[in-house]
């Protein structure tokens, strides 16, 4: 099962690795460039998670896109002031519906509940936590 994060600041890294050391693989999503290269190349994330050595089934893209196409499940961990500029930039609704591997799991936190859910109208079964 590949599990798909986005957004690899505090919460997101830390969301990410917990997954991964239990086993999954593991992709997250980061605007930022420097930041997907700091995981991918020392394996840490110093600015949002200093002092915690990522597993190795966790690597980072900028490429959003292929978080979405790949994962089953799929986390969201960004600032809700972001969530439907990100989301909809990636096209997430698309990704639930027209890919081979169909998402069957997308996760959120509270704040974004109200944009998501319309949103996952599409997505099959749709989980609230």
């Amino acid at each position: 099962m590949q599990v798909g994060l986005i957004g690899m600041g505090n919460l997101g890294t830390a969301v990410a690795n917990l997954v991964a050391q239990n086993g999954y693989d593991v992709l997250g999503w980061e605007y930022q460039a420097p930041l997907v290269e700091e995981i991918n190349t020392t394996r840490t994330n110093g600015r949002y998670l200093e002092g915690i050595k990522l597993a190795p089934k966790l690597s980072a893209t900028t490429e959003i896109t292929a978080v979405l196409r790949d994962s089953d499940v799929l986390f969201i961990a960004i600032p809700s002031v972001f969530v439907q500029s990100t989301l909809a930039a990636g096209n997430v609704w698309l990704c639930c519906l027209g890919h081979p591997s169909p998402m069957s799991l997308l996760v959120a936190c509270p704040p974004w509940l109200s944009w998501l859910e319309k949103v996952a109208t599409n997505c099959s079964p749709w989980h609230k936590f």
